[in-house]
């Protein structure tokens, strides 16, 4: 009987024994396992989130091959404008090839409205001989590349012609047939007071615009030699880390502040725009928002703005904003009508005004010609100021020449120094 207790005993304490540590066990590793997978699939998500972004952040169109914005397809209007500036640039090239078939050289400027994203030229002509011929040579030439030609009379105060080169209901550029007088004699009259001799080393401030959305056009502009200027387009997906880009490399940076375009136009200048429909308080408001977003910046210049720009009232309280925190304005001269250099003056703020468009034919060649024409009204007036975009051409461009100012005879300078 004892045994049999003894063993009974035994038998309850063992398999009580077996049971319990079985169960403990069990559960510390499947816990543990757990626990480790949690760890590993954190540790890969830390791993690949920078790299994506890392990714992302340098990921750019191959030259020549405009994408749209995720990059997966080209994107139709980008396509569009691609072969309106290559029809433009031929018909440049066409038509200064052959100086001899005008009676004197066309003059070539930017248009009255010059949003840059237009492809657009001014041909101002001295003669209605060659104004005639020029008016022909264009029609046939588009049409042998087999785009609709429609015109209309140029807006006063100019007297020409518009030629515009359809796609379907889509402008792919325009070309304003103006016509001059020559310049006559110089009549006889009173003694000129005698003009200073040009500067030894005249004054050039370059401003590239609509940066904040491609960090890697940026980067690499950053990286050019000199104080060349980044103007910032506010709420855009990568403008704080464009700012901390100038700001590292000791680039100036501005506001590049978007502002109501011509109805005409048919684009639209962003989120966030200044709109002539606002109050001036609105504008105030909004405008202040945008400096607010930018901490830092010297000064701020427009996006766009062919219609706001024009008006006094619309463009009073903006210049007041700008004066109060000590910032400068730069008319970026979208329009010919902007009354923003002249407005500034009567406030006595710090203001300045753009001579040249860098990159509106987007040719390597073109805009080396336009860098030159850059210095050499530098060393007629003293100083000039140049706006270019972040397009590869006016990067590369930009890396090669930018040297060479100097060894012209011209000093690149920050822009703010320029507008006082």
């Amino acid at each position: 009987m004892p045994r049999k207790k003894q063993t009974g005993k035994k038998s309850g304490r063992k398999s009580g024994s077996r049971k319990k540590p079985g169960s403990f066990f069990s559960n510390l590793i499947f816990f543990s396992s757990l626990a480790g997978l949690l760890v590993f699939a954190g540790w890969i998500t830390l791993l690949y989130l920078p790299l994506e972004k890392f990714l992302a952040k340098n990921q750019q169109p191959s030259p020549g091959k405009p994408i749209s914005q995720t990059g997966s397809r080209p994107d139709p209007e980008a396509v569009l404008a691609q072969k309106g500036q290559k029809l433009l640039l031929k018909t440049q090239m066409e038509l200064t090839r052959s100086p001899s078939i005008f009676q004197r050289q066309p003059v070539f400027s930017d248009c009255p409205v010059d949003e840059h994203y237009l492809n657009c030229l001014e041909m101002t002509f001295f003669s209605d001989t060659d104004f005639i011929l020029a008016e022909k040579s264009i029609r046939g030439l588009w049409e042998s590349e087999a785009v609709t030609v429609n015109s209309r009379p140029a807006a006063a105060p100019k007297s020409g012609l518009i030629l515009a080169a359809m796609n379907g209901s889509h402008r792919l550029a325009e070309i304003v047939l103006s016509a001059s007088a020559p310049p006559g004699p110089a009549k006889p009259g009173p003694a000129r007071p005698a003009i200073k001799p040009r500067s030894k080393s005249a004054r050039v401030a370059i401003v590239i615009d609509d940066l904040g959305d491609d960090y890697q056009a940026a980067l690499e502009l950053a990286r050019i030699p000199g104080p060349i200027a980044m103007s910032i387009l506010p709420f855009e997906s990568k403008s704080q880390e464009v700012l901390e880009l100038a700001k590292n490399y000791h680039k100036p940076a501005l506001l590049h502040m978007p502002m109501e375009p011509l109805e005409s136009t048919g684009k639209n200048p962003g989120p966030e725009a200044l709109l002539i429909l606002m109050s001036p308080e609105q504008v105030t408001l909004t405008l202040g928002k945008a400096l607010d977003s930018l901490p830092g910046i010297a000064g701020v210049n427009n996006h766009m703005g062919s219609a706001f720009t024009a008006m006094s009232e619309m463009m009073d309280p903006v210049l007041k904003e700008i004066n109060r925190r000590g910032l400068f304005f730069l008319d970026s001269r979208t329009s010919g009508r902007s009354v923003g250099y002249q407005l500034g003056q009567e406030l006595g703020m710090k203001i300045c005004e753009r001579k040249i468009f860098l990159d509106n034919l987007q040719d390597p060649e073109m805009i080396a010609q336009k860098l030159a024409e850059l210095c050499r009204i530098a060393k007629e007036e003293g100083f000039a100021i140049g706006i270019g975009h972040p397009y590869p051409e006016t990067i590369r461009v930009l890396g090669e020449r930018i040297d060479l100012l100097k060894s012209s005879g011209c000093e690149l300078t920050p822009i703010q120094e320029l507008c006082r």
